[in-house]
């Protein structure tokens, strides 16, 4: 039996979005799908669209949501339909878009602080005063 690549990406909008709290699972595309996408979304901002390119990558994003907690203004789940996408903010959808797109490309999130493990290297307890002209001969 053969191994499949599939792989899933948990997307969270936290505090430093205007999205917080918003939480997508999508499923992985194809290098060809996702450099397709990137070269779509290049310039793109909601008052420069071009309605054909944003409808592929909203066809794209649909069909790879797994779930969402995106509601209506009623508290009703938005469908992950091409329909429910585009019922929405162009901008939310834009930075669901790029937020997947880093996920899928493999751009990881910055790395934390130094490390907290370990001992100081040697050369930083070395002496590194110059020698007295004495002790140098």
């Amino acid at each position: 039996m053969g191994f499949k690549a599939t792989k899933k990406y948990h997307l969270v909008f936290d505090e430093t979005t205007d999205l917080e709290g918003l939480d997508v699972v999508v499923r992985g595309i194809s290098t060809a799908q996702l450099l397709r996408i990137q070269k779509l979304g290049t310039g793109f901002t909601a008052a420069k669209l071009d309605s054909g390119a944003f409808e592929e990558m909203v066809s794209v994003l649909s069909a790879s949501i797994v779930e969402w907690n995106l509601e209506d203004d009623d508290d009703q789940p938005i469908p992950t339909t091409v329909e429910g996408l585009m019922s929405q903010d162009p901008n939310v959808i834009m930075s669901i878009i790029t937020a997947w797109t880093s996920a899928v490309g493999g751009i990881a999130a910055p790395l934390g602080g130094g490390s907290t493990s370990g001992q100081p290297s040697l050369e930083a307890s070395l002496p590194m005063e110059t020698l007295s002209p004495s002790l140098s001969s």
